[in-house]
Parts: structure tokens; sequence; C-alpha cells
């Protein structure tokens, strides 16, 4: 526009004002959210297939979702920073929201760069509950690190707690995490199960303990 300022873009300008993605002036983001649960599945995986990430996500809902608790499904491959920003911008006045990701495959090194977005919005992350979770590089080309055993996943420091399952029978299979920073993050012992990776998020053991990291993060 000659002569005058650049319009940002319509979600930038929404959330600048404090307007919902798509809402309408007066929709003000008046209520905060406070507990957010984040199901991220695997590769080939979506929320139109039957597999045990839909179902944890499913049951997840079914329990927890209230006006002022939010329970996402995500992909393996979406971007993580809008996620982050929104996270950021509805959190609580003067407090940290509660942050739980449960995530399979491919979808742990989501909730890695997801929880180091988080990271640069100064918000901490309570738990990662990680299925199998597989290294996935910066670039495809480097994805043949995601079949090699010496791969590791490293946990940002504002993540507090890790639990996570791993399995020996057959690849891709889950590689070992390293803390960032070991004072900051506790990354339990891994549950080591006989079962395929295609089924590890499927695993009874891996929903349980979704369901206790949710419950164990105030509502309120």
């Amino acid at each position: 526009m000659p002569g005058g300022r650049r319009r940002p873009p319509r979600g930038q300008a929404e959330l600048e004002n404090g307007i919902l993605p798509g809402g309408k002036v007066g929709d003000r983001m008046t209520k905060p959210i406070r507990k957010w649960v984040i199901c991220i599945a695997g590769f080939l995986q979506d929320e139109g297939t039957p597999h045990g990430i839909v179902q944890v996500w499913r049951d997840l809902h079914a329990r927890h979702a209230a006006p002022n608790i939010r329970v996402e499904f995500r992909s393996w491959d979406d971007r993580t920073a809008p996620l982050a920003e929104l996270i950021w911008r509805l959190r609580p006045k003067g407090k940290q929201p509660h942050v739980t990701i449960a995530a399979y495959s491919w979808g742990g090194a989501s909730a890695q760069r997801l929880a180091r977005d988080l990271a640069r919005r100064g918000i901490v992350v309570s738990e990662m509950v990680l299925s199998d979770a597989v290294y996935r590089h910066g670039y495809w080309l480097g994805n043949w690190r995601a079949l090699v055993p010496w791969s590791k996943i490293t946990i940002p420091a504002n993540v507090r707690r890790v639990t996570w399952f791993r399995q020996t029978v057959d690849r891709p299979r889950g590689h070992s995490l390293v803390a960032a920073d070991p004072k900051a993050t506790e990354i339990k012992s891994p549950t080591v199960c006989q079962t395929g990776h295609t089924y590890m998020d499927d695993l009874s053991a891996f929903h349980q303990a979704a369901h206790a990291a949710t419950e164990a993060a105030p509502s309120a």
C-alpha cells in the first residue's frame, strides 16, 4: 500500500489483539488455558486412522478437556512453533501453564522440538511420556540416522521429567535420551518391552503413564 503501513498477516494481527484465529473482534481470549496435553503421532499416522495415539488422545480428551484445559492431537510433521506461541499467549497471567506431552516414534522428536520452542518463550514442560521415540534429523538427507543405534535425542532443560518406553524387537527402535541439563531434567530408567515398533503406541503401560502424567498436573 503506497504511503501506508504494511498490514500483518490476519492470524498474527488477531493474536496480537487477543483474538483467537478465525474469530471476530470482541471474541477476546478471556479464559486462560491452565493445562495443555499434547499427543503427537508417529510417521504415517494421522487422526483419521485407528492407532494407539488416537486412542490415548481420545481417552484423555474425554476425561480432561474443559474450558481451561486443552487436549490436542498433532501429527509428527506439524509445525511446533505456532503451537508453542498459542500456549504462551493463552497462559494464565503471572503463572506457568502445565504442559504434558505424550508422543510415539517420530512424534518423540517433534516433542523435543516443541519443548525447545516452549523454552524460547519461558514455558516449562511438566512431563514427557515417550514410546519408542525415534531420532529425526533437521533435514531429510540426514534421516538415515533414524535406523542406526548411536543417534540420541537430547531433552531440553525446560522439561522437568521424562517417562519412556523402548523396544529391542525390530527397527526402527527408540533411541537413547540424554538431558541437556541433568540437574533440571529427570529422565527415568526406560521400560524395555518385547513389542514391535508398530505396536508400541498401543502399549497399555504407555497409555497409563500418559494418564498419570496428565492427572499429576493440577487443573486449577
